[in-house]
């Protein structure tokens, strides 16, 4: 459920061409979102070119690797942890 700071409580509209609505529409489907939330989520995080969703699964690929740095390459561990949080937080 989401939060409740985060609960849409406005509306507004937008004037687009059927080409533009239909470019909006495809890609919102290929993200598996609504054209609400796809507009929505571009305005937000469009400059970052990522989604969340995308960010989260960039993160946890990171994490999987340095896991496994930290595993079977020990002395290396540290210097990708510390390259992986500087990246982190270009992304932010």
């Amino acid at each position: 459920m989401r939060d409740t700071a985060e609960k849409r409580t406005k509306v507004t509209s937008l004037r687009m061409s059927e080409k533009q609505y239909a470019a909006i529409q495809k890609q919102a489907k290929k993200e598996k979102q609504t054209m609400s939330s796809f507009i929505l989520s571009q305005a937000m995080h469009g400059k970052k070119g990522l989604t969340p969703a995308q960010m989260v699964k960039i993160q946890n690929v990171v994490n999987t690797a340095c896991t496994l740095v930290r595993e079977y390459a020990t002395e290396r561990s540290a210097a990708l942890e510390s390259e992986a949080d500087a990246l982190w937080s270009l992304l932010k």
